[in-house]
């Protein structure tokens, strides 16, 4: 989404938020019920939410680290 290949999360072609958010069906090997009762009662509402939600300084640090950080081996991610 940061790099503005898509519009939402679910217009991702490998992003299971489609199929969290109940506009596609869910391939068989992925089990959405668990992490949706996780959200309770209105749990496609609230996952949509928690997708919308944007992600607070510690964890942006994190990601950005990560992303630029040195691998094994000598090499960087992301650059």
């Amino acid at each position: 989404m940061q790099a503005g290949l898509v519009a939402k999360p679910e217009d991702w072609a490998w992003s299971s938020a489609a199929a969290y958010l109940g506009g596609k069906p869910a391939p068989d090997w992925l089990r959405t019920t668990t992490i949706l009762e996780m959200f309770g009662v209105a749990a496609r509402r609230e996952y949509r939410a928690f997708l919308d939600e944007d992600v607070d300084g510690p964890t942006r640090e994190s990601y950005e680290a990560w992303q630029v950080g040195p691998r094994k081996g000598g090499q960087t991610r992301g650059v």
